[in-house]
């Protein structure tokens, strides 16, 4: 029987926001994978933008190549949370785990917030 449990992102381990300081790829790491391939990761992601300017955020899902890129999502100046993922899946490959990145068109402009429902077969 499989079971469900709410968890932070695995970067941030009180659910505090995960500021994003590069612009650059692969970014800054958002949440990881367990390595197994038996577990799901129903990765829910929010973006704040406090800054006066609106920024570009390219979420890297599961690896840095152009075919796993979320976005570039506009999240507009001085915005509460912006969802950008609505629990889409993730897990591991067996043997290494699926990375979660991160980056803003300002460094430093761009907050990132959320959960994982993680599903245990």
């Amino acid at each position: 029987m499989a079971t469900y449990s709410k968890i932070p992102l695995s970067q941030t381990a009180i659910g505090a926001g995960i500021l994003l300081t590069s612009s650059g790829v692969p970014g800054v790491q958002v949440h990881q994978t367990l390595n197994n391939a038996n577990d799901l990761d129903e990765i829910w992601l929010y973006a704040n933008n406090t800054g006066a300017s609106d920024a570009l955020l390219t979420v890297y899902w599961g690896a840095t190549g152009a075919s796993n890129v979320l976005g570039p999502v506009v999240v507009q100046a001085y915005s509460g949370p912006t969802l950008v993922s609505p629990g889409l899946i993730l897990e591991g490959s067996g043997s290494t785990a699926s990375v979660v990145y991160g980056t803003s068109s300002i460094p430093s402009g761009i907050s990132m917030y959320g959960y994982v429902n993680r599903i245990t077969a």
